[in-house]
């Protein structure tokens, strides 16, 4: 039998999805993460630096509350219409929303 420890393990750091790799993260993340560069970006799914803009009523995002991340969805709440979104965020969201500039270019330091 599984310790509460050793099922915690079993889970994405950032999303709790299952199956994390050997860097802690689920399928979908590991892949998120190779596509943004690396957990440092990764870690900016979390601030308004990453989002260029509501997805609902297009302001700017300056700041955002309520975030989190789940094995299926990102959460947000939009500090310009007030909203909680619940945004899909599969691989091919994210690379969705890169292409259609919903979040920003992010410069390499």
């Amino acid at each position: 039998m599984k310790t509460n420890d050793q099922i915690m393990e079993a889970r994405c750091r950032f999303c709790g999805g299952e199956n994390p790799d050997e860097q802690g993260l689920c399928p979908r993340c590991a892949a998120i993460n190779a596509v943004l560069g690396g957990e440092t970006e990764m870690i900016n799914l979390f601030l308004p630096v990453f989002w260029d803009h509501c997805f609902q009523c297009g302001a700017e995002v300056l700041s955002i509350t309520g975030t989190s991340l789940t094995p299926d969805t990102l959460v947000f709440q939009c500090d310009g219409c007030g909203e909680v979104h619940e945004i899909p965020f599969a691989l091919e969201d994210i690379q969705r929303y890169i292409r259609n500039g919903i979040v920003r270019e992010l410069s390499e330091d």
